[in-house]
């Protein structure tokens, strides 16, 4: 279940987002410590919902917004429970006595330095139905261990992982045994609370259990990546129980190893700048993954992480609707996990590739170990006067920094197919001044679609791919922006 908070200042606006909150959430939180002490009507707040409610009064220790006294907190917590509301939520430390069935106990760290295991210790000791931990983290490696805490406590528990590196204890709750999660209407009330707009769209009224499988993507940044957005309209189009979350992290290895004791963890995606490393991660390689050194998928078999390429074959087959590849002569700018995979499968289908890179020795490095030519920094590819591709395997250009471009408008004119793989945003600079330029453009949303397409079959079988067209998907990831 979503439960929206509320976070206003006044009754007139906590009234506001009860309506606004109704149609998408299952119950709603009033956080009445953004209210002045006094000023908040109750008995119509509580009258006017149209979903269950949870009461909340944080208090400043807690990072709550309290300016009143304590006795204050307590009466109007004390009230709301008299009043009928559903759920009271209690810190850990707070001195109020409650029905346990109605009651919600919590605690608080935004700095990230208590221990996991002692603050659920802290919230056994107190009678309630349901407990709840919020803790500031700074990797996904950190939100899925608290996810495994939770998912062995004997009573209902809801861990959250505050801050973008958390944002899996949000969409993935349920699956640890949480009777709700938590999205924002308005101001989000912690650090990585997504809106609750973004939340209903990626759950599509779909029900999260023990059951529901779990996939994400791996990056950092990640936020940018909008495979969430496309994969969890997939699931909800075709009735896969299962959700697909951002997973930002430093050690994709980590995050590998936490997830392999949890069968329910189908696989990911990987992204910047994790391609060749998430390959030393996996326990076996395919065929693709192993001549490129570069993993952009992760398929769980068994009991194994198997890491493939997808990139590889999306590329010859966005370009090859373009122009014949045997023969073709191809600019590739960068020497990461995605040039990797560009070079091995243009080369293999008889394109004449030459890599460029900001890095001589790396870029030196990783042509010879494709079999591929050097030709030096990004800046020496100029236009040639002939038939060519130029293609960018960089990172440049990617949102947020969405004005630069890996190359000048001299490197392209009339006789250029100008391809690059960011595809957020879809048009890129690099684009723009390949087409200034008279130059033919290849988006990489393209590219995104064909081996998003790729990426279903293995983890979910072809027959299932095959249930959505390119025509649904492109859609869908461009409705994703």
């Amino acid at each position: 279940m979503i439960c929206a908070t509320v976070l206003e200042a006044t009754t007139s606006a906590v009234l506001a987002r009860l309506g606004e909150a109704a149609p998408l959430a299952d119950l709603i939180e009033v956080r009445a410590d953004a209210v002045p002490p006094g000023e908040l009507d109750l008995a119509t707040v509580l009258a006017r919902r149209a979903r269950p409610v949870i009461f909340t009064c944080r208090a400043a220790r807690e990072g709550g917004l309290w300016t009143g006294t304590e006795e204050q907190r307590l009466a109007l917590l004390k009230e709301a429970f008299e009043r009928g509301a559903e759920w009271i939520d209690l810190e850990w430390d707070c001195e109020l006595a409650l029905d346990p069935g109605r009651v919600v106990v919590s605690r608080h760290d935004f700095e990230g330095t208590l221990a996991a295991h002692e603050m659920l210790a802290s919230l056994r000791a107190r009678s309630a139905s349901v407990q709840k931990l919020a803790r500031t983290v700074s990797d996904a490696k950190e939100a899925l261990a608290l996810l495994a805490l939770a998912a062995r406590e004997e009573r209902p528990t809801i861990a959250i992982g505050m801050g973008a590196p958390g944002v899996a204890t949000r969409l993935l709750a349920e699956r640890s045994g949480a009777p709700w999660t938590y999205a924002a209407v308005g101001a989000p009330a912690a650090p990585g609370q997504l809106a609750l707009d973004v939340m209903s769209r990626l759950r599509a009224r779909r029900r999260v259990t023990r059951a529901t499988r779990a996939l994400g993507v791996l990056g950092k940044p990640v936020a940018h990546s909008r495979s969430p957005a496309l994969m969890n309209a997939v699931f909800a189009a075709i009735g896969i129980d299962a959700v697909y979350t951002w997973l930002e992290t430093e050690d994709p290895a980590s995050v590998l190893a936490a997830a392999h004791g949890d069968p329910g963890w189908v696989g990911f995606s990987v992204t910047i700048p994790h391609k060749e490393t998430a390959a030393r991660a996996c326990h076996r390689l395919a065929p693709a993954a192993r001549a490129t050194g570069a993993v952009n998928t992760v398929v769980r078999s068994g009991d194994e992480w198997v890491g493939h390429n997808t990139d590889a074959l999306a590329v010859t087959t966005v370009l090859a609707r373009s122009v014949p590849l045997e023969g073709a002569k191809v600019a590739l700018l960068g020497a990461g996990g995605a040039a990797r995979a560009a070079a091995w499968a243009l080369r293999e289908a008889g394109a004449k590739v030459t890599l460029h890179d900001r890095t001589e020795e790396r870029g030196r490095r990783v042509a010879s170990e494709l079999g591929v030519a050097w030709g030096g920094p990004l800046a020496a590819a100029r236009a040639s006067g002939e038939e060519r591709i130029v293609a960018n395997a960089t990172s440049v250009g990617m949102a947020p920094d969405v004005a630069a471009s890996p190359v000048g408008d001299d490197a392209f004119d009339e006789k250029t197919i100008a391809f690059d793989m960011v595809y957020t945003p879809e048009e890129t600079r690099f684009l723009e001044l390949a087409r200034r330029r008279g130059a033919r453009t290849v988006s990489g949303i393209e590219m995104f679609v064909s081996q998003a397409r790729a990426q279903l079959e293995l983890w979910l079988g072809k027959h299932v791919a095959q249930r959505v067209s390119d025509e649904w998907l492109l859609q869908r990831v461009r409705h994703a922006s």
